[in-house]
This record gives C-alpha cells, sequence and structure tokens, in this order.
C-alpha cells in the first residue's frame, strides 16, 4: 500500500464513535490488516482540560488533528473525529464571538484541502442522543442537532464522501468499504 488510508468517524458527542472506530481497528487487525484506532485529539488538549476556549485552543486542536492524522504507524487508520467536526464546531463557536473569523477562515482553507486525504467519513447520529448533551456541549451551549448540521454542511460544501447512518447500522458497513478497499 502505497499510503496511508483514513477513515473518519464523525458525529455529536454520546452517538458511539469512539467505541466504533476502537472496535472497527480490531476487527480489522484480526483480520492481519496493519489499522489502528487514532483517539479524539481534544481529549490530550491541556487548554480544554483547564476550561480555556479561545483561539489557542483552536490552534492546540487543530495540530493535535494534524499530528494524529499525519504520524499513525498503521496503514489503515480508523479516527474518532476528524478536521470536519473541528471545522463544524468552529463554526458554531465563532457564533459566538469565542474565535476570530480571519483564524477560523485560514484554517477552514487548509482543513478542506487536507479533508481530500480522507477515504470516506462516517457521520454517526442516533435518535437517542439527538437534544441530549454532555458537558462539553452545555459548557458551549451546543446543541447535538445543530452540531449534526453543521458537520452535514461542512461535509457537503467540501463535496466530501460521506455515509450518514443511525449509530447501530454502520459497523458492518464501514468494515466491508474498509476491507473491500484493501484488495
Amino acid at each position: 500500500m502505497s499510503r496511508k488510508q483514513l477513515f473518519a468517524i464523525s458525529g455529536p458527542q454520546q452517538v458511539g464513535k469512539t467505541a466504533l472506530a476502537m472496535k472497527l481497528a480490531g476487527r480489522l487487525r484480526a483480520d492481519g490488516i496493519n489499522a489502528g484506532y487514532i483517539s479524539e485529539p481534544i481529549r490530550e488538549s491541556q487548554n480544554f482540560f483547564a476550561g480555556k476556549f479561545n483561539n489557542n485552543l483552536a490552534l492546540e486542536v487543530f495540530a493535535l488533528h494534524l499530528l494524529h492524522e499525519t504520524r499513525g504507524q498503521f496503514d489503515v487508520m480508523i479516527l474518532d473525529r476528524c478536521l470536519v467536526d473541528f471545522i463544524a464546531y468552529s463554526r458554531l463557536r465563532a457564533l459566538q464571538n469565542e474565535l476570530q473569523e480571519e483564524l477560523l477562515f485560514r484554517l477552514e482553507m487548509f482543513c478542506r484541502e487536507h479533508s481530500r486525504s480522507y477515504n470516506h467519513v462516517y457521520l454517526l447520529h442516533s435518535d437517542k442522543v439527538v437534544g441530549k448533551k454532555d458537558e462539553f456541549q452545555s459548557k458551549y451551549n451546543i446543541d447535538p442537532g445543530i452540531a449534526l448540521t453543521e458537520v452535514k454542511k461542512v461535509l457537503t460544501e467540501w463535496r466530501q464522501p460521506y455515509t450518514s447512518c443511525m449509530s447501530n447500522e454502520i459497523e458492518d458497513r464501514a468494515y466491508k468499504d474498509i476491507t473491500f478497499q484493501q484488495r
């Protein structure tokens, strides 16, 4: 294989992205594919855990995304979130005047180009979660339904191939898509 393959699991909080990404990576490894789970970058953010949402947090999370997506030691990387999510959530926070528009514009230009490296994005949603906010969304007043809509908007604007499914319907489809591309 000449280049790494990137498959992103996207969507609002609490729909099962992490569980799906870990399960898919394990299933692919069991089939002899050099696959790995790449965790959601914000989980490593010092600014996020300090409760500081500002331009520094945006730049930190952006840099962590790039490091995760370019340094992975796997032929197939299953990403728990990607730069599409980063831009969607950044747009929503920019509306709250927490992110400078010029910074967002420049980051979005780069992310749009970088998103071409994704083989496919799987957009998860669940009727059980829409309307339920986790701690992060409550703190920044981001409704899961609005977040899902913004992620779809970014994917559509960027003409990024994606599949939108309920959380419980995606695992076998994603597995077949990925293993088909390995042939």
